[in-house]
């Protein structure tokens, strides 16, 4: 009985992640103009646009609850930023937050995902969604 119960939980593990679709950068463009694919992941962001030209902020939230609306918690933040600073200033999604995707990264409150954000792959990945940005 323990052992049918230990196949089955591998078998509902291993066919969960087979079968979840990886987003494509092709498949990332199509969900909107909120979007950025950078690191191989697809990134949600809210952006308010100051009419300062040449500086940008960027809102990396921390760890919170796996699949939580960090977008919504931090959009209201975003614009009192740029009401106040007339910066614009945007607020990202990380991998398994609001609706970014997990291709290479679970969300960092995630238990397989411990000390993530110190990582160097993970360094590197967030590097490459600065650069995106501010692009």
């Amino acid at each position: 009985m323990v052992y049918t119960k230990i196949i089955l939980t591998l078998l509902l593990t291993l066919s969960t992640t087979y079968l979840q679709a990886k987003v494509t950068k092709q498949m990332c463009s199509k969900k909107g103009e909120n979007f950025i694919y950078a690191g191989g992941e697809c990134i949600q962001f809210y952006e308010a646009e100051g009419d300062i030209e040449g500086s940008l902020n960027i809102i990396v939230p921390g760890t919170w609850s796996a699949g939580t609306n960090t977008l919504a918690r931090y959009a209201p933040f975003v614009d009192t930023i740029v009401m106040n600073t007339d910066i614009t200033t945007v607020a990202v999604a990380l991998p398994g937050y609001s609706n970014s995707s997990t291709n290479n990264f679970q969300a960092l409150a995630h238990k397989r995902s411990e000390n993530l954000s110190s990582q160097k792959v993970y360094i590197e990945f967030l590097n490459q969604l600065v650069i995106a940005l501010k692009d």
